[in-house]
């Protein structure tokens, strides 16, 4: 069913043996007011004059709707939920902390630490590389982020 709220019309196609026949039917509320045999032309006219009206519909929801929404219902349909100034603060100053933390740790703490999260090596690599045991690696690792994390609970509390 096609056409506005006003004049709606449908469009039919009948097939015989021998032709094909075109028609347009016209609807006054929900019931036939006329049907009229038209040409394969303006059969097309009003099919192509369809969907230019179904494309523009298409373009207004994808891309003029949105300027009536209000603030609030942009943000709702955002895929990701903006952060809140406060929240993004606290994410900096433990960022910040953190850093210093590290840098404040003794050289070869700081070094293993490093290796283990930020080069993604395992304790047998540090161990290696350091002519040390695994053990060793691992309890010195363990140390500096048992310190690290205290230092960050006592700035979130």
């Amino acid at each position: 069913m096609y056409g506005s709220k006003d004049k709606s019309y449908e469009l039919i196609i009948e097939k015989s043996e021998k032709e094909i026949h075109y028609y347009i039917i016209y609807l006054e509320d929900g019931r036939r007011s006329a049907k009229i045999e038209i040409s394969e032309a303006v059969y097309q006219v009003y099919k192509n004059s369809e969907l230019r009206q179904k494309s523009q519909e298409n373009i207004f929801d994808r891309h003029i709707e949105h300027l009536d929404l209000t603030e609030v219902q942009l943000q709702r349909r955002a895929i990701h939920d903006e952060i809140d100034l406060e929240s993004k603060v606290i994410d900096k100053l433990r960022n910040k902390l953190l850093f210093e933390e590290i840098a404040n740790l003794p050289d070869t703490q700081r070094n293993r630490f490093l290796l283990y999260y930020e080069m993604d090596y395992t304790y047998d690599q540090i161990a290696q590389k350091e002519g040390c045991s695994k053990m060793a690696v691992k309890y010195s690792i363990d140390a500096a982020r048992k310190k690290i994390i205290e230092k960050i609970k006592k700035f979130e509390s």
